[in-house]
């Protein structure tokens, strides 16, 4: 089953802080983030299709990136919910609350989230592979979402069915081509019957001496 991926990214920049980190990430500070969303599906081949040919527009994905994702996050400061902190810094002009620790793990499965959420809603018939979410330009967390074995077992299934189609078409040739060589044998025999056995026989046995 053939099947592309596709990758977009976006920048942007944030501010936060790990409330537990024994060392600098402890304090307040700020990263300029990009995430990248990798998906994988079938080209489009509804013909007057604005994806024709592709998994999905990329004017889609980065629409959805910079609605969901940057515009919300970008220059802004992340703040937990439950950071003992809380109350000192909720005030603070452009401040966000999340219900997660703001490291790079967290924020790579929660663009996962939002982003499956926004593909539900268009209808986009393919998965999302990778969400990867780079903290500084040197490090980065990948999430990858939660395994459904129920597209596993069908992509199985599918290349199973491919599997025993071939099978069956090869047995089909095969058996058409036994019959044929049947067909061709009885007509030599036949032709050699009215003349002369011990000439057929002869002729027979160089037929299968040829036919291997």
């Amino acid at each position: 089953m053939e099947k592309f991926k596709v990758t977009k990214e976006i920048e942007f920049d944030y501010g936060h802080r790990v409330p537990f980190h024994k060392s600098k990430c402890f304090n307040c500070h700020g990263h300029r983030a990009k995430v990248q969303v990798t998906l994988e599906g079938k080209l489009v081949n509804i013909m007057g299709n604005n994806d024709f040919g592709m998994v999905m527009d990329f004017s889609k994905i980065k629409e959805i990136l910079k609605i969901k994702i940057h515009d919300k996050f970008d220059h802004k400061f992340l703040l937990w919910t439950q950071d003992p902190l809380y109350e000192k810094i909720i005030d603070i002009p452009g401040t966000v609350e999340i219900n997660f620790v703001p490291t790079a793990e967290n924020l790579a499965k929660y663009c996962y989230t939002i982003i499956q959420e926004e593909l539900h809603k268009c209808s986009f018939n393919g998965t999302i592979t990778n969400v990867r979410f780079y903290e500084t330009p040197t490090s980065y967390a990948d999430y990858e979402g939660v395994q459904d074995n129920s597209k596993v077992f069908e992509e199985i299934r599918e290349n199973i069915l491919e599997d025993v189609t071939d099978i069956i078409e090869d047995r089909i040739d095969e058996k058409i081509q036994d019959e044929e060589d049947k067909i061709l044998r009885e007509e030599l025999k036949q032709i050699c019957l009215e003349n002369d056995n011990s000439e057929f026989i002869k002729k027979d046995k160089l037929y299968h001496k040829i036919k291997g």
